[in-house]
């Protein structure tokens, strides 16, 4: 109001002036706090994705030396499969051999001995559950 009363100076403008200044100000102060936030987000999504990042690293590693060891596993060659299996045959075979007698032996017996048991015990059964 002081400012009209003066005759050479524009009061009118220098008010709209200080409303316009006060405007873009409040509207710097809300673009500058968004892009403050805008900012803080993105530091946590990066922050986020370097955990991640590291999990998976670590993850891909664990796979590698796993990867590593099956192929050192499969690295054996025809003619060590061969042997092995040629041990295999041999060992199994000469245990077939003989696993038939001693099952035989060992069937008999138990045979022989439920039989006896079974002559001798037979009247003291009959007794109990008559």
């Amino acid at each position: 109001m002081a400012l009209r009363s003066l005759p050479l100076v524009p009061g009118p403008e220098l008010y709209d002036l200080a409303a316009m200044i006060t405007k873009s100000q409040s509207a710097l102060d809300a673009q500058i706090s968004e892009a403050v936030d805008a900012l803080r987000k993105s530091a946590s999504l990066i922050t986020n994705l370097e955990l991640q990042m590291k999990e998976r690293t670590e993850k891909l590693g664990a796979l590698q030396d796993e990867h590593k060891r099956l192929t050192a596993l499969s690295t054996v060659t025809a003619d060590q499969v061969t042997a092995l299996a040629t041990q295999i045959n041999l060992a199994i075979g000469r245990s077939k051999k003989w696993d038939w007698a001693v099952a035989l032996i060992i069937n008999l017996a138990a045979g022989f001995v439920i039989f006896i048991l079974g002559v001798f015990l037979s009247d003291t059964i009959k007794h109990l559950f008559s």
